[in-house]
């Protein structure tokens, strides 16, 4: 049985500045670590990070892109990355090329 101790309250803010509470706790037990948060349940074994680690660091490494800087956002970053690569940035812009979907997603009938 779990204790007072052994878990954590936690503040959620769930918009329109309304928060309430959650209740969350791990616990390990038989070389497992089991969460419990949001009501939700979870066992993860407990090399699962070194796991994820391990085939990260097995994967080819991108150096195409420049580095991210402290602090920088992610809008600036795709500047940047666009910059680096010669490339034009279109993070957050439609672009229509004139073909037949282009009213797809439009009130329009076709």
């Amino acid at each position: 049985m779990l204790t007072k101790n052994q878990c954590a309250r936690t503040a959620i803010s769930i918009g329109n500045g309304l928060s309430t509470e959650a209740w969350s706790t791990k616990v390990t037990l038989d070389d497992e670590l089991y969460v419990l948060t949001g009501g939700d349940g979870f066992r993860i074994q407990l090399d699962f990070k070194q796991r994820v680690y391990d085939e990260v660091d097995g994967l080819a490494r991108l150096e195409v892109l420049p580095p991210a800087d402290p602090g920088t956002d992610e809008d600036s970053y795709n500047v940047k990355a666009a910059s680096a690569l010669s490339a034009v940035c279109l993070d957050k812009r439609f672009v229509f090329d004139g073909g037949p979907d282009q009213g797809l997603m439009t009130r329009r009938a076709a």
